[in-house]
């Protein structure tokens, strides 16, 4: 059985509308079986760095829910916050590092949402989650061609009230029809059933659970390595992390990542060309390995 811990991220583009417009989703897979050692190690690694078994880490160590849940009704702390600000690098890097040793496989889905409509959010939150499922039903589909597929169970973010009632409705049209709710699309896959995937989606919170935790540090990664790539932000916070999950994305036989582990909407379109996916995680790693001491 194979369990995937999903989160869900945004990203502001355009800097004349103070709206995200690029929206993100993503995390990875491991072995179920392989859950409890994992989750040992995730807290080992908040041990080895001074912190509690529960107190929560995240890819933005500044998020406000974050540092309002280290308090005492949580056996929490401002103290220990302040020292999980402090080591927030070496567990980034620590916990990216386990993935490789538990075989994860990452799996990001994006979109650019060119319309600033308010309304039109969750409509776009909808389609990467969409198209993260049909990604997956066409991994379980290559990976396993002999039908001998080991099943598929998501775990999510609690999603925001705008978002919940929509996120169930989309895995029910790629679980029972193979056909997108959002895009009235047909899954080349089929429906997500045939596959052994639960028969729905689970949702938990990122703040009481270390595995989503990871999954929250996964796509924020990708989505600061999509601000560096169309933006040109300094890569430095992502140079040494974002390494760890490019050989772990999901791929083709000849190591494809883009529309496979990576998968951007047609529309990823900026300053009048087509956003090169596959060519940036090149040049990104070439950067990355120039910035090596």
């Amino acid at each position: 059985m194979q369990i995937g811990f999903f989160d869900d991220t945004d990203l502001l583009v355009d800097e004349d509308d103070k709206k995200p417009d690029i929206f993100v989703y993503g995390g990875y897979f491991i072995e179920q079986e392989s859950l409890p050692e994992f989750q040992g190690k995730v807290c080992a690694i908040k041990r080895a760095n001074g912190l509690w078994d529960h107190a929560p880490v995240k890819w933005n160590m500044k998020d406000d829910s974050l540092r309002k849940f280290y308090d005492v009704d949580h056996w929490l702390s401002e103290d220990a916050y302040k020292l999980a600000l402090s080591r927030s690098s070496a567990i980034r890097l620590q916990l990216f590092e386990l993935l490789a040793k538990f075989h994860a496989t990452v799996m990001i889905s994006a979109r650019y949402d060119k319309s600033h409509k308010p309304e039109e959010l969750p409509t776009y939150f909808s389609w990467t989650f969409e198209n993260l499922l049909q990604s997956m039903g066409l991994m379980a589909q290559a990976r396993y061609p002999e039908k001998n597929y080991p099943g598929f169970t998501l775990v999510a973010d609690w999603p925001s009230t705008a978002l919940e009632r929509r996120m169930f409705d989309v895995y029910m049209g790629g679980y029972h029809l193979g056909h997108g709710i959002s895009s009235n699309q047909s899954y080349f896959s089929g429906p997500l059933k045939q596959y052994r995937f639960a028969d729905s989606l689970y949702h938990a919170s990122t703040l009481h659970s270390g595995a989503l935790q990871l999954a929250d540090m996964v796509v924020g990664c990708a989505r600061d390595f999509l601000a560096w790539a169309i933006k040109g932000t300094k890569p430095q916070r992502i140079v040494g992390l974002f390494d760890h999950l490019v050989p772990l994305f999901y791929h083709s036989p000849n190591g494809k990542i883009a529309n496979y582990g990576f998968k951007l909407a047609k529309g990823f379109v900026f300053n009048g060309s087509y956003f090169d996916l596959e060519a940036k995680i090149v040049e990104f790693t070439s950067l990355s390995k120039e910035s090596e001491p």
